[in-house]
């Protein structure tokens, strides 16, 4: 499974880590933790219509995923 770092998802949605932190908290968006941080998988973005695969693919290869 893909999934996005916390910072990929800042720039995705556009919000501070305090805000991705109130997301998840809330329910509105899944993520697990994997070596003590958060992923979220990408999915979800392409789920809710917010990207399509081809901006997540983008996101992943220009930081090095």
């Amino acid at each position: 499974m893909r999934a996005l770092y916390t910072r990929e998802v800042m720039k995705l949605l556009g919000v501070s880590q305090p805000t991705v932190s109130r997301y998840v908290k809330a329910g509105e968006l899944a993520a697990f933790k994997f070596g003590g941080k958060h992923r979220y998988p990408y999915q979800q973005f392409v789920d809710i219509g917010l990207v399509d695969l081809s901006d997540i693919r983008e996101l992943i290869e220009r930081n090095g995923g």
